[in-house]
Protein backbone atom coordinates (compact mmCIF):
# COMPACT_ATOMS: atom_id res chain seq x y z
CA UNK A 1 0.00 0.00 0.00
CA UNK A 2 2.90 2.35 0.76
CA UNK A 3 4.23 2.26 -2.80
CA UNK A 4 0.75 2.90 -4.22
CA UNK A 5 0.31 5.92 -1.96
CA UNK A 6 3.77 7.22 -2.87
CA UNK A 7 3.14 6.80 -6.61
CA UNK A 8 -0.23 8.51 -6.43
CA UNK A 9 1.24 11.37 -4.39
CA UNK A 10 4.02 11.79 -6.94
CA UNK A 11 1.48 11.75 -9.75
CA UNK A 12 -0.57 14.42 -7.99
CA UNK A 13 2.53 16.58 -7.52
CA UNK A 14 3.45 16.26 -11.20
CA UNK A 15 0.00 16.60 -12.76
CA UNK A 16 -1.96 18.96 -10.52
CA UNK A 17 -1.35 22.53 -11.77
CA UNK A 18 -1.51 23.84 -8.19
CA UNK A 19 1.70 21.93 -7.44
CA UNK A 20 3.41 21.19 -10.75
CA UNK A 21 4.08 24.84 -11.57
CA UNK A 22 6.12 25.36 -8.41
CA UNK A 23 8.05 22.08 -8.49
CA UNK A 24 10.63 21.52 -11.22
CA UNK A 25 11.27 17.88 -10.34
CA UNK A 26 10.37 15.42 -7.62
CA UNK A 27 12.96 14.35 -5.07
CA UNK A 28 12.15 10.62 -5.11
CA UNK A 29 14.37 9.85 -2.14
CA UNK A 30 12.62 12.47 -0.02
CA UNK A 31 9.18 11.27 -1.09
CA UNK A 32 10.12 7.67 -0.32
CA UNK A 33 11.44 8.62 3.12
CA UNK A 34 8.34 10.65 3.91
CA UNK A 35 6.09 7.74 2.89
CA UNK A 36 8.10 5.33 5.04
CA UNK A 37 7.86 7.69 8.01
CA UNK A 38 4.14 8.19 7.48
CA UNK A 39 3.48 4.46 7.50
CA UNK A 40 5.67 3.82 10.55
CA UNK A 41 3.51 6.01 12.74
CA UNK A 42 1.21 4.19 15.08
CA UNK A 43 -1.60 6.46 14.00
CA UNK A 44 -2.31 4.80 10.65
CA UNK A 45 -1.86 1.11 11.41
CA UNK A 46 -5.18 0.82 13.29
CA UNK A 47 -6.95 2.97 10.69
CA UNK A 48 -5.88 0.70 7.84
CA UNK A 49 -6.87 -2.42 9.76
CA UNK A 50 -10.19 -0.86 10.72
CA UNK A 51 -11.42 -0.21 7.17
CA UNK A 52 -14.65 -2.17 6.81
CA UNK A 53 -15.40 -1.31 3.20
CA UNK A 54 -13.66 -0.52 -0.04
CA UNK A 55 -14.91 3.08 0.18
CA UNK A 56 -13.40 3.52 3.64
CA UNK A 57 -10.07 2.25 2.28
CA UNK A 58 -10.27 4.65 -0.69
CA UNK A 59 -11.01 7.53 1.68
CA UNK A 60 -8.06 6.58 3.87
CA UNK A 61 -5.76 6.31 0.85
CA UNK A 62 -6.86 9.78 -0.29
CA UNK A 63 -6.18 11.18 3.18
CA UNK A 64 -2.71 9.59 3.23
CA UNK A 65 -1.95 10.96 -0.23
CA UNK A 66 -3.07 14.44 0.81
CA UNK A 67 -0.91 14.29 3.94
CA UNK A 68 2.12 13.07 2.00
CA UNK A 69 1.70 15.79 -0.64
CA UNK A 70 1.25 18.49 2.00
CA UNK A 71 4.33 17.37 3.93
CA UNK A 72 6.42 17.19 0.75
CA UNK A 73 5.30 20.66 -0.33
CA UNK A 74 6.10 22.12 3.07
CA UNK A 75 9.62 20.73 2.96
CA UNK A 76 10.03 21.77 -0.68
CA UNK A 77 9.00 25.35 0.06
CA UNK A 78 11.25 25.59 3.12
CA UNK A 79 14.35 24.30 1.32
CA UNK A 80 15.50 27.82 0.38
CA UNK A 81 15.28 29.23 3.90
CA UNK A 82 18.72 30.06 5.31
CA UNK A 83 18.20 28.06 8.50
CA UNK A 84 17.16 24.96 6.55
CA UNK A 85 20.13 25.33 4.23
CA UNK A 86 22.44 25.63 7.21
CA UNK A 87 20.98 22.54 8.87
CA UNK A 88 21.26 20.59 5.62
CA UNK A 89 24.90 21.58 5.29
CA UNK A 90 25.55 20.10 8.73
CA UNK A 91 24.24 16.73 7.60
Amino acid sequence: MRSVIRCRAKQRLLVDPDYSESIESIDDALLKELAATLFQTQRYQPLIAGCDSEQELVNLENALIAELVATYLTLWQQRSQPMIQHLNSLL
